[in-house]
């Protein structure tokens, strides 16, 4: 157990629909870690990469594998970054990785159900019922370049009737544009982007499960009977 094949399956999730697997893998590791206790997160905290651990010579308190319990369990770390902040180094990778972690599973401002949906998707969506009520205008392929984005915002009611767009098709687009050029010159964060993945604790799966993707079905064994 332990080699991925879990962040597999929800990396082969992500790359389909984002937005609803970010959701769902929040919810999903929220559920397990608010039960783990400070043994349980010094017990992960004990896997990782030597390597990312401060010196010795330091004595860190998330580093230390000496020490019985960690500082704070996901739960406290959850309701207060007190516990993280309070304990943590400047350089120190491991603690760096615990509140990318606890950043992600905070946040709920990304969830499809309250209309906060990815701009870049909304944009693909847009640019696909174009080419469907507009098929000779070739504007759906002019859109897949990003770099050209910036242009077609520009674009006067004359240009835009060279695509032989309707005002109202013209203003959604523009609008779904500058969603997604600001979207895509935003420093990416755990919350946006597959990073998290990286870097969220180590949860064993039990039993098998089953996920549909792309037409076909992935299968998440636990390690045991692999």
């Amino acid at each position: 157990g332990g080699v991925g094949k879990t962040t597999l399956v929800w990396g082969l999730q992500w790359l389909e629909t984002p937005v609803a697997t970010r959701q769902q893998l929040r919810s999903a590791l929220h559920s397990r870690l608010s039960h783990w206790t400070a043994t349980d997160t010094r017990a992960w905290l004990c896997e990782l990469d030597p390597h990312l651990k401060c010196p010795t010579s330091r004595s860190c308190a998330w580093c230390d594998d000496s020490q019985p319990d960690a500082p704070a369990s996901f739960f406290e770390l959850l309701r207060t970054t007190t516990g993280l902040q309070s304990t943590i180094h400047y350089s120190c990778l491991v603690a760096e990785r615990l509140k990318l972690c606890v950043d992600f599973l905070a946040v709920s401002g990304d969830d499809p159900g309250q209309g906060s949906a990815d701009p870049l998707e909304e944009l693909t969506r847009l640019r696909s019922k174009l080419a469907k009520k507009f098929p000779d205008s070739g504007l759906a392929e002019e859109l897949e370049d990003p770099e050209d984005w910036a242009d077609f915002v520009k674009f006067t009611d004359k240009q835009w009737e060279r695509y032989r767009l309707t005002p109202l098709y013209a203003t959604k687009l523009v609008r779904a544009l500058n969603k997604a050029i600001a979207h895509r010159d935003t420093p990416a964060t755990p919350n946006a982007s597959m990073d998290v993945l990286r870097v969220m604790p180590h949860v064993p799966t039990t039993g098998i499960k089953l996920v549909g993707s792309s037409g076909c079905t992935l299968w998440d064994f636990a390690g045991q009977p692999q």
